[in-house]
């Protein structure tokens, strides 16, 4: 990775020619729209040149990241996601659909069916009747008893119609904004990962705090904010530092929680620094 935590394009090439001097083939690039861990999204027009000029396939994780790509603003990050071969993203994400409603796209509409298709007899097409429908989802995948996942993202579309899940994506960056101000604006606390999307990755550093207890006192601060039930982020860990991950994705986010999650998080770094103090 860079200092930006992307993909390095330089080590990627590097990778795919070491490989091919050792005798193997190179057989897919993956690249991240939005990494879980930090929101970062990957040089996709680098990582589409890459793929192209080596013949190898380019997969890109867009597990939330990928709708970015309806927001005008932020299409441009994304966009080079369009060129590539394959990509998945989740709609039980950043569109706060229930679990599970994950999607695979791929520019090649029979690449799924000459992977998965068994040619059982009891799954051979027929002239007329329901084996006759050109689309078998059973050879798309290794599920033969295939759950119904696109009603409820139908569901939801026909109900609230994609502006909702727009607004709603445009109010989760807005939040991000201010929590990284409040942070920023903290000298008890250190943004340590901020992206363009909806995630930020912040810790207590309190005040003359010895930095080789930081990892331990926010290990311990987070436990004690979770289990109060105040807040619930998660974690995560960037360069040997613990770090309190926040991602944004929920409809009913006010930046008001965001100010409740700060004054928490400095309230109990404090404490724990004077217990330990005392």
């Amino acid at each position: 990775m860079d200092t930006d935590l992307r993909m390095r394009v330089d080590e990627l090439e590097r990778t795919i020619r070491s490989d091919r001097h050792a005798g193997l083939t190179p057989l897919c690039v993956v690249g991240n729209i939005g990494t879980v861990n930090t929101g970062t999204i990957d040089p996709l027009d680098d990582l589409v040149r890459v793929a192209r000029r080596e013949g190898v396939w380019l997969h890109l994780d867009g597990a939330f990241g990928a709708f970015a790509y309806l927001l005008p603003e932020l299409r441009p990050l994304v966009s080079a996601m369009n060129r590539a071969d394959s990509i998945v993203f989740d709609l039980h994400k950043w569109f706060g659909m229930p679990f599970d409603a994950s999607c695979l796209l791929t520019r090649d509409p029979h690449v799924l069916e000459s992977a998965f298709s068994v040619g059982s007899p009891y799954t051979s097409k027929t002239d007329r009747g329901p084996a006759a429908s050109a689309i078998s989802f059973a050879d798309r995948g290794v599920e033969q008893s295939r759950p119904f996942r696109a009603l409820k993202v139908w569901f939801s579309l026909q109900a609230l119609g994609v502006e909702a899940f727009e607004a709603s994506m445009r109010a989760n960056l807005e939040q991000i904004r201010h929590l990284d101000e409040r942070v920023t604006a903290s000298p008890e606390l250190e943004v340590v990962s901020r992206s363009q999307l909806n995630i930020l990755c912040f810790r207590y550093v309190g005040r003359g705090v010895d930095p080789s207890r930081l990892n331990d006192i926010n290990q311990s601060l987070l436990g004690r904010l979770q289990s109060s039930g105040v807040a619930v982020p998660s974690h995560t860990i960037i360069d040997d530092r613990f770090v309190i991950r926040v991602a944004d994705n929920n409809h009913r986010t006010t930046c008001a929680d965001f100010d409740v999650l700060v004054d928490s998080v400095i309230a109990l770094g404090d404490t724990i620094v004077s217990e330990e103090s005392g």
